[in-house]
Order: C-alpha cells, then sequence, then structure tokens
C-alpha cells in the first residue's frame, strides 16, 4: 500500500534531478527542494540503490521496479466513482488491473478497473484514451465491453470493463483437456472477434494467449486493447514505445522492427495464437524478456512447424494430426513478410472452418491428389466402395487401353495444334495488314497535306474493318478486338464499347466449330471478349451494361472453366463492385481474383498487379488508408520493374500511392509523386485520357489541402476547355473546379460547375452511390451560400442520412457533412447552431483522424470563425496560432495556408 504522505510526482521530479546532478550537488537540490521529510527519504533510498545498480539498468530498476511499484497499488476498499476496490488481478507495462464492485447500492455488479500507469507520458496516455475509443466502438459478444471511465484522485484515468471470470485460453485447454477440433472451434471464436474489429478499422496489435479468456460458460472474450489503434489517422508509435507494452514473445516482425501495423499484424497474433493451443507454448519459445533473442528469431528464423516440436505442456500429444493442413495454415499465418499472410482475420477464419470440414484449405497447394483425399476424408464409406468398384472394372480395362488412349491423344494434340497455328498466323498477317495500312494512311505521300491525328486514324481502321472479312468472322472479331483496345489505351472509352460489342456480335454469327475452333474455344473467347466489355462499359458510365456482361461471363466460365479468364473476370467485377457497391464486398471479389493469380507460376505477371492495384483502391474507398497505401507502394515497385517508370501503369500507382499519403499524413512525398504522375501523364497523352485526368485531379486536390486554390484550379482549367463529353472523368473534373472556385470566393461558377458534376454522376450512378456524395454535399453548401439556403440543406441533409444508412452515424463522411450545415449556419448569422454542429462534426472525425489531421483541423477553422463572429479575437488569435503551429509541423515549409494563416495571425494582433 502505497504511503499516502508522499506526494509521487514530486518524489520523481527531485529523484531526476538529484540522478543528473553530481553527487556533491544533491544535498543542496534536497535542502532546497519543497518536499516532506517523508518524500525526502524515499528519494535518499532511491539514490542509495540507483548508486549500486550497473548503469545499463538503471532506469529498468529505478522506474520500472521500485518508484512505478510504489505507486500503481490501490488499496482495497478505496473507491472509485460507484466501484470499490477488492483486489489487484494483472498489470503490465499500459496499466494496472482490479477486480472492483458496485458500492453505490443501486444493483450487485463485477467489474474490472483498468487504470493507467503513474507518471504516464503523454504519449501513454493519449493510447489510454485512445484504448477507451477504440472499446467504447466495440460491442460484441467475444470482446470485453466497456462499462465507464473516469480519473483517480491523482488524475490517473481509469476503464470499468466487463469482468470476464474464467482462465487464459491455453490454461482453459490444458485444465479440461481439450481435443484438438475443441481448440480450433475455440480459435475460430477468437477470429470473429478480431475480424469484428478490423471491420471496425481497430487493430489489436498484442494478441496473445493471456488477453483472450474463456469465461466459465466456455465464451471466448478478447481483452485488452491498450497497444491497439485505429487503422486511419494514427501514426505508429515508435519502437521503443511499441515494444514497451506488448509481450515479445508473440509481437510480429514488423512490430519487432518498429514498422507500420496493419490488420496483418493481427493475422500474425492470430498464428501465434494457434501455434500456442496446437503446441502449448510460443512460436519461437520464448519468454518475455528476451529482447535480443526475440529479434533475431521473430524477425530472420523460420518457425518450426507444430508437428515437429517437442509436445509441451498443454499441447496436442498426436502429432500427426497437425501434420498437412494445420501446419501450412500455421505457417501462412506467421509469415515474415506481411503481405505473404492471409488477407485478413475472415481468411484465417475460414480456412479453419475447411480444415474442420475436412475440405481443400487455401494455404496447401492445389493437387489432384489432394482434392481428392480431402473428397475422400469427407465421404470416407461412400468413396471406399465407389474406388473399390472402379478398381474392379479397370483392372480388367486398363492393359489394353492405356495404349490406344495414349496414340489418340497425341494424334489429336498434333492435329488440334496446326490447326491453331495456321488460323493464328492468319489472324496475326491480318492484323500486320491492317496496322501498316492504317499507319500508311499518316505517311506525308498518303495525307497529301492534310494533318492526320490518332483520332482520325483509328476511325479509318474501324472502317476498313466493317467493310471486309465478312466471309472471316472469326478474324474480323479478333481484329475489332485489338482496335477496341487501342480506342480505351487513347481513352475513348465509348468507341472501345462500341468496337467489342461488334466483335461479340461477330462470334454470333461465325460458324466457329467447321474452322476447327472447339466450343471450349469459342466460350473462352467470347468470355474474354465479354471481360472486356464490362471494363469499357464500366469505364464509360454504362454500369448496367457492364454487370450483365461481366454476369455473362461467369455464367459461359461456369461451364467452361479457365483459371486466367476467372482471375480477369473476378477482378472486372470487383472494380465495378468497387465503384457502385460495398467496398467489403469488392475487397472480398479482388482477393478471390489475387487466390487465382497467386497459384500461377508468374503470379499473373502484370494482369496480377493490375488486380491489386484495384485491391488498393477498394481498401481506400472502405478506408483502411494505411492498407491502401502499404498495398500500393508493392504494387509501383514491381511495376517499375516489370513495366518502366513512364508507363500508363507506373503513372496510375504513383498517383494512388499519392493520394493515399495524403491520408496518411505523408504530404512532402505525396506531392513529389502527384506532381510526378501530373507532369509525365501531360507529355504522353492527351486531355481526354482517363490517366491524365486523374493525375490532374490528384495533384490538383493535394495542392488544395495545401492552401493554393487558384493553382489547383488552374490545374483543371485545361481539361474543361471548349465541348467535353459527359463523362466520370468530366464529372470529378467539374466537381473538384467547383470546391477550388467555392474556396476562392467565386461562387457562382463554383454552383456552376457542381450543379454540372451533380447532373453527370445522376446519369452514371444510382441516387444513393456513395460516388455522389461529396458532390452532392458540396453542392448544397453553395447552393446556401448563394441564396437557396433551404434547398441547399435539404440536400446536404439527404446525404447525410443516406450516408448514416450505408456506413453508421460515426462515420467521417457524416462529420463533413456536419461541418458544411456548421459553415452554412455561421453564414446565416447562427452562431450556437453552428458550434453544435462543428463540435459533433469533430468528435465524429477524432473517432477516425488524428487532432492533426487536416479533416479535423477544417473544424479548427470554423471554431476559429465563430469566434471572430461573436467578436472573441482572443479565441481566434489563441486558435489561429494553434493552427500555424500545426500546419508547419505537417506540411511542407512553402505551403500556401502556411503563409495566409500567418497574414492572418498578423491582421488579428494588429486589431485586437
Amino acid at each position: 500500500m502505497p504511503n499516502r504522505k508522499i506526494r509521487l510526482k514530486t518524489v520523481k521530479d527531485l529523484f531526476d534531478r538529484c540522478a543528473e546532478a553530481a553527487i556533491s550537488e544533491r544535498d543542496a537540490l534536497l535542502a532546497s527542494a519543497e518536499a516532506s521529510p517523508e518524500e525526502l527519504r524515499e528519494v535518499k533510498r532511491l539514490l542509495s540503490f540507483h548508486d549500486t545498480v550497473d548503469v545499463s539498468a538503471q532506469q529498468t530498476h529505478i522506474i520500472g521496479q521500485q518508484l512505478r511499484t510504489l505507486s500503481q497499488s490501490i488499496p482495497s476498499g478505496q473507491q472509485l466513482g460507484p466501484f470499490a476496490i477488492e483486489e489487484e488481478i494483472g498489470h503490465g507495462g499500459m496499466g494496472i488491473v482490479f477486480r472492483a464492485r458496485r458500492a453505490d447500492g443501486s444493483y450487485e455488479q463485477q467489474v474490472a478497473i483498468k487504470v493507467a500507469p503513474s507518471f504516464a507520458s503523454a504519449e501513454e496516455l493519449k493510447h489510454f484514451h485512445q484504448e477507451r475509443q477504440i472499446l467504447a466502438k466495440l460491442q460484441h459478444p467475444n470482446i470485453a465491453t466497456l462499462l465507464d471511465g473516469g480519473a483517480t484522485d491523482d488524475n490517473r484515468p481509469y476503464l470499468v470493463m466487463e469482468y470476464v471470470s474464467g482462465k487464459a485460453i491455453h490454461e482453459h485447454c490444458l485444465t479440461h483437456k481439450l481435443p484438438l477440433k475443441a481448440r480450433l472451434q475455440l480459435f475460430i471464436e477468437v477470429c470473429k472477434a478480431v475480424s469484428y474489429a478490423h471491420n471496425h478499422l481497430i487493430i489489436h496489435r498484442d494478441i496473445k494467449p493471456e488477453n483472450v479468456l474463456v469465461n466459465e460458460q466456455g465464451q471466448v472474450k478478447l481483452l485488452d486493447f491498450g497497444i491497439g489503434k485505429a487503422l486511419q489517422g494514427e501514426a505508429d508509435r515508435t519502437n521503443a514505445t511499441a515494444l514497451q507494452g506488448m509481450t515479445l514473445a508473440y509481437a510480429s516482425p514488423e512490430q519487432i522492427r518498429g514498422e507500420r501495423t496493419t490488420m496483418a499484424t493481427d493475422v500474425y497474433g492470430l498464428g501465434a495464437l494457434l501455434y500456442c493451443l496446437l503446441t502449448g507454448r510460443s512460436p519461437h519459445g520464448l519468454g518475455n524478456n528476451c529482447a535480443e533473442q526475440a529479434v533475431e528469431a521473430i524477425c530472420r528464423t523460420e518457425t518450426t512447424p507444430p508437428s515437429r516440436i517437442r509436445v509441451e505442456n498443454g499441447g496436442i500429444q498426436d502429432r500427426k494430426s497437425l501434420r498437412g493442413d494445420l501446419d501450412n495454415i500455421v505457417s501462412k499465418a506467421l509469415r515474415k513478410e506481411p503481405e505473404r499472410r492471409y488477407d485478413s482475420a475472415r481468411d484465417l477464419q475460414r480456412d479453419i472452418e475447411r480444415y474442420l470440414n475436412r475440405e481443400p484449405v487455401q494455404a496447401t497447394p492445389s493437387s489432384l491428389f489432394y482434392r481428392a483425399g480431402r473428397v475422400l476424408a469427407r465421404h470416407p464409406v461412400a468413396s471406399g466402395l465407389a474406388a473399390s468398384v472402379v478398381v474392379a472394372i479397370n483392372l480388367g480395362l486398363a492393359a489394353s487401353l492405356y495404349l490406344a488412349d495414349q496414340l489418340r491423344m497425341e494424334r489429336d494434340s498434333l492435329l488440334d495444334a496446326q490447326r491453331e497455328i495456321k488460323r493464328q498466323m492468319y489472324t496475326a498477317e491480318r492484323t500486320t495488314a491492317l496496322l501498316t495500312d492504317m499507319f500508311e494512311a499518316a505517311s506525308p505521300a498518303r495525307a497529301q497535306g492534310r494533318t492526320v491525328n490518332v483520332d482520325q486514324i483509328l476511325e479509318d481502321g474501324a472502317r476498313k474493318i466493317r467493310e471486309t472479312l465478312d466471309n472471316d468472322p472469326a478474324v474480323k472479331s479478333q481484329l475489332l478486338k485489338s482496335l477496341a483496345q487501342l480506342n480505351y489505351n487513347v481513352g475513348k472509352y465509348h468507341e472501345a464499347a462500341t468496337l467489342q460489342q461488334e466483335a461479340l456480335q461477330q462470334l454470333d454469327t461465325a460458324a466457329l466449330l467447321p474452322a476447327g475452333i472447339s466450343a471450349t474455344e469459342a466460350a473462352h473467347m467470347r468470355a474474354e471478349l465479354l471481360i472486356g466489355l464490362g471494363r469499357y462499359q464500366r469505364e464509360s458510365g454504362a454500369v448496367n451494361g457492364a454487370a450483365a456482361a461481366l454476369e455473362e461471363a461467369f455464367t459461359l466460365l461456369e461451364q467452361y472453366p479457365d483459371k486466367r479468364l476467372q482471375a480477369q473476370a473476378l477482378h472486372r467485377q470487383g472494380q465495378l463492385i468497387s465503384r457502385v457497391g460495398s467496398p467489403d464486398d469488392a475487397i472480398e471479389v479482388l482477393n478471390a481474383a489475387k487466390g487465382i493469380w497467386q497459384q500461377m507460376p508468374d503470379q499473373g505477371g502484370a494482369l496480377g498487379l493490375a488486380n491489386n492495384h484495384s485491391l488498393s483502391n477498394a481498401y481506400f474507398n472502405k478506408p483502411d488508408f494505411p492498407m491502401a497505401a502499404q498495398t500500393e507502394s508493392a504494387v509501383l515497385a514491381e511495376r517499375i520493374k516489370l513495366l518502366g517508370e513512364s508507363h500508363p501503369d507506373t503513372l496510375n500507382s504513383y498517383r494512388f500511392v499519392a493520394r493515399s499519403y495524403m491520408r496518411v499524413g505523408r504530404w512532402q512525398e505525396a506531392r513529389e509523386l502527384a506532381q510526378r504522375a501530373y507532369q509525365v501523364s501531360g507529355k504522353i497523352f492527351s486531355t481526354e485520357n482517363k490517366i491524365f485526368r486523374h493525375s490532374a485531379i490528384t495533384y490538383a486536390r493535394l495542392l488544395g489541402r495545401l492552401g493554393d486554390f487558384q493553382g489547383a484550379a488552374e490545374v483543371l482549367n485545361p481539361f474543361l476547355a471548349g465541348e467535353v463529353r459527359e463523362l466520370e472523368t468530366t464529372a470529378e473534373l467539374f466537381h473538384h473546379r467547383g470546391y477550388f472556385n467555392f474556396h476562392l470566393g467565386h461562387v457562382a461558377l463554383a454552383r456552376a460547375d457542381l450543379e454540372r458534376a451533380v447532373k453527370i454522376l445522376g446519369k452514371i450512378y444510382p441516387h444513393n452511390s456513395d460516388s455522389t456524395f461529396l458532390p452532392r454535399a458540396n453542392l448544397g453548401e453553395a447552393l446556401a451560400i448563394t441564396g437557396d439556403v433551404a434547398a441547399g440543406i435539404e440536400l446536404i441533409n439527404q446525404v447525410k442520412q443516406e450516408n448514416i444508412v450505408q456506413y453508421g452515424a460515426d462515420d467521417y463522411g457524416v462529420a463533413s457533412w456536419n461541418l458544411r450545415l456548421a459553415r452554412i449556419a455561421l453564414h446565416e448569422g447562427k452562431l450556437e447552431e453552428a458550434r453544435e454542429l462543428n463540435q459533433l462534426s469533430h468528435t465524429i472525425n477524432l473517432k477516425t483522424f488524428s487532432h492533426d489531421h487536416p479533416i479535423v483541423l477544417q473544424n479548427d477553422e470554423t471554431e476559429m470563425h465563430i469566434a471572430l463572429a461573436q467578436n472573441d479575437k482572443s479565441k481566434a488569435i489563441q486558435i489561429c496560432k494553434r493552427l500555424i503551429e500545426t500546419y508547419e509541423s505537417i506540411f511542407p515549409e512553402d505551403a500556401p495556408i502556411i503563409a495566409r494563416h500567418r497574414q492572418l495571425l498578423e491582421q488579428l494582433t494588429k486589431s485586437a
């Protein structure tokens, strides 16, 4: 029990000063200190201990064992709020936990109270409060529930949580001698809890047996989000800080190295937990205090498969039952490289469920014998009977039929190959002739002084194909398909879709089988055309047509399977869902495609990278910005190696990484990448090209975020000069230029641009698509500021309600719409309403972003303007100074927003 006459902060401050001073100066420091005799005695005792221990261990022993132990205890019976402390039940680097009972007589309730460490640093307190925010968001039967919170008399924050009466999961398995199946079923419940947290954009980062309890009813409870974090808006802590709170034996390689943590970190933690449940020990057999061994083992040494280690107390005794699938599942979860692990906790859970159902698991390489073995395991009796019949029949026929079959197969293969070579040679000859003719048309001799552009060349090529080859529709279809791809590459999406549909019509009228094309080949040709059509129609805005084309492709591929085409179809479907549906559904589809690509020797090559590129976009839309940045950075590195730095796909990756870096606060890197993508695209493409347009939009948005609205608008102006087609990219250009004009004060121009953007998007997307949320809300604000207040507020509230239905009331989009309503109220002079809406927006934003994120700083900007409207210049100056300091800490020093706020501060100071 601590001595209540000792003020612990006084002891620590005085101890620190004396420890840093020369021994001869200590008496003077102690004599001049404002400390009680008890406090002075405690400081002298600590100094005496300090002087006798090894220097390298001073901080650990003095602060860790002496001062913290003295400070953290709370006596039995002491009351925190309505709860009375009973006893300590656990402690660690992130706090100490007590069992307590409700003492106000309202009703009987036993709880667990977690109290922050004494002398907690600002960083530690931040993460303690972060844990409270995390737990408040998580309501799941397998996660301990947050009940209340408060602060002790010495201002240490505490959390009141559901008390779980039970044992750690590995101890529960040992006590009850659970068999393998029961352990795996418990593990599945842990995966469900972790997956639920990931769906709410939370990662745990300290999954270990002690943090997973099993209560008396056999229900799993996941505890202790003390070093957890939100997946967006919060930077990872330093390596030293993170290691302070985690258990090394179960830490992932990226945690040990101090790198960014993601959902893959929790997948590793689940893998380590599963290893313990199977073997009775941690993956590398480490204790909690072996830091040097942990770094070497976790980061460099491959984990021994569970079936090949000596059984520890509590492990599964039957090693054979762990061989094969379970070894592979654990190995995949514990990969050193995060990108090689399971994509999610849900995927790991599904593999365990497949194992229990005796189905093929994702972690084990597929083969005919493996799949057959799984079928036999699921249906042993039926398979045995069938096998005996087959063996009896085949023994009599095998010898006579084998030689004939081999000869027939070789003959057919030679004939098929011969036909295919002839057909491809003929198609290649016709393609070469067409391309030669097309480019000869652009020569000076043929042009005779006329300027021949790319559009004209493509139009002439389409005309010649349409007028010829009627007697060979299969070749005509292939040529139309090639020309469709050329049109797509230069940004002519409508033309590409039209040519692709004509290519499909040629296959419909073709007598393919007499031409030597099998039914399977014909189906694959048609499926490939349908997949391309789905892509071109999606780009041109015909989303319903795109969905129908892909659905027809899937139907064909069910009857005539082809792995590469199935992966392509899933990729295009994932892209479509990401635009008009749920990002989570898109991620699931794109991961399914990724799984197919990964089974191929080249991992799909450029097509596999394109799929991962789309996966990054889906993570961005989710929004899981760190995962989007991580995924696209890997794609960018591979595309530079495979395609070069100026390839259109590489430029797209530069842009994608830049926009993700903007979301996670890496502004200087984002600016360099976005500028490069914009400048190089401008040298290659016309203003109608989608890559150039998106690169310009990304670069303009970055300039706008840095405060250069004029520069941002000037980047976009060339794309909207003259007549422009109503494409999705056209709507985006109008939307963003309207936004920049609004902030430049050109509200009438802004309203016109925003109205046109919303009109175009209304033709492409359903009325409640999230792709229309931001343009419609910005239009609502412009309407209100230009006089149509009621219409503007109604439009924003409509968007807000649709956002709540799709993503919940705590989504950061809702915060954005509340902010716009607050600015409208401020413009109308309704200052109290403005303050309430802005505060509500701020509260929601902080659940997703950090205090210094530009999205949160918009709330501070609005608060400053409300203070100015109330003539509270002192408060406005205070907020302005804080904004300048924050902008200077996150943005490049030449960001216009910094100069503008410095100028505003000068004006406010002079007029104060």
